[in-house]
């Protein structure tokens, strides 16, 4: 009999390599966000650290100009940061979509992969029961030639 050959082989390479693709590309966006997430940390600190100055320099007194300098930057900080919030919502979002994207990719992959595996499941049992018939017949064979050698 011959080798066990799947048909679909190079469409469960392009399917592993579809999904591998998927998952690199998760994985950048997932890198994306965890490092707008870390942006989004540091304009939180910088406005913290704005606000304490901006108390303490309240507190021993300061001019006009310099509460202005200082209340402008901690506005554009807001501001930078309710930008990065909403980044952060659209990053979360295309991490779901990329997410989704992998998930059907590898179902596609492993349908193909379970396919493969009942063909050549079937394929071993057909190969067994063939084995099996020649077996029997060889043994039939024998049995008759034994059988009619003594009996004269």
């Amino acid at each position: 009999m011959k080798q066990f050959a799947f048909r679909l082989a190079p469409v469960l390479r392009y399917r592993k390599h579809v999904e591998q693709t998927a998952l690199m590309e998760l994985a950048r966006a997932k890198r994306s966000l965890f490092d707008a997430i870390q942006t989004m940390k540091s304009l939180q600190y910088a406005r913290e650290d704005g606000a304490v100055a901006l108390r303490k320099e309240e507190a021993g007194g300061m001019d006009v100009a310099r509460h202005r300098i200082f209340s402008a930057y901690l506005r554009g900080l807001n501001d930078r940061i309710a930008a990065q919030h909403d980044r952060l919502n659209e990053m979360k979002a295309m991490v779901g979509e990329k997410q989704k994207a992998f998930e059907a990719e590898r179902i596609k992959r492993e349908s193909l992969e379970l396919l493969r595996q009942k063909k050549r499941a079937r394929y071993l049992q057909e190969l067994s029961l063939a084995e099996q018939k020649a077996a029997d017949e060889l043994t039939g064979l024998r049995w008759r030639t034994t059988h009619s050698l003594q009996q004269p």
